[in-house]
């Protein structure tokens, strides 16, 4: 298996900087409880995210035990989906909204209003950080999404690592890919702060992260 970029000590946190493709082919069958991603869109920012038809689909087409996956409302999902649910960003944007398509999970389709990230101030409203990424995801709406999954998820276009941090203050396990430098140096700083911020606030480990998910509320 191809050695992670960055990872911690107990290795329930493991980032590649790399081609998703490359760290994907190498995984053990069975590996991956879930993927949970915001793949490039064949409509936004083409260029800036390396928008690639055939490795977008490639990852969204493989046969994962549970798939949860943002895109555009601009066209068509390219895979298979029992469910779907519209991301209302409580923002007066061109796009107001995007679709989160699920597969592997039966939960009807759902209406969830989360504030998009996209300013300081707007940060500050829904309790995130502003990151220097685009197309960054509410936090709130990642504990969200996360809600119910198994230990380990896996984001093959991590970004800004929005997943990572989800998953760590909700206890699992991360597996996480982004081919842009400037991108994943971002994501291992949000992680890693979030790390620290878990030991200091509750004195836990990753290993009893489920625990302090629980007892702030979380469904797990």
């Amino acid at each position: 298996m191809k050695k992670p970029t960055w990872q911690t000590k107990d290795g329930n946190i493991k980032l590649y900087h790399a081609d998703c493709l490359d760290v994907l082919k190498e995984l053990e069958p069975g590996s991956v409880d879930a993927v949970v991603t915001d793949p490039p869109y064949p409509t936004w920012y083409t260029e800036e995210y390396t928008y690639n038809e055939s490795v977008t689909n490639k990852v969204l087409l493989l046969e994962w035990p549970i798939l949860i996956s943002f895109w555009t409302p601009g066209c068509s999902f390219p895979a298979k989906w029992d469910s779907c649910h519209a991301w209302d960003k409580v923002v007066g944007t061109n796009t107001q909204f995007e679709l989160i398509y699920l597969r592997g999970l039966q939960q009807g389709h759902r209406l969830l209003r989360f504030m998009t990230p996209h300013s300081s101030v707007r940060a500050q409203i829904c309790g995130d950080t502003k990151e220097n990424h685009k197309s960054q995801k509410p936090i709130r709406l990642m504990i969200k999404l996360l809600s119910g999954l198994p230990n380990l998820v896996l984001d093959p276009f991590m970004g800004s690592g929005t997943t990572g941090v989800a998953c760590v203050r909700t206890g699992r396990k991360f597996i996480g890919v982004e081919i842009d430098k400037t991108y994943f140096d971002i994501a291992v700083k949000r992680i890693q702060k979030e790390l620290r911020q878990s030991e200091m606030r509750f004195g836990l480990g990753i290993d009893l992260g489920r625990k302090k998910a629980k007892a702030k509320g979380f469904e797990l």
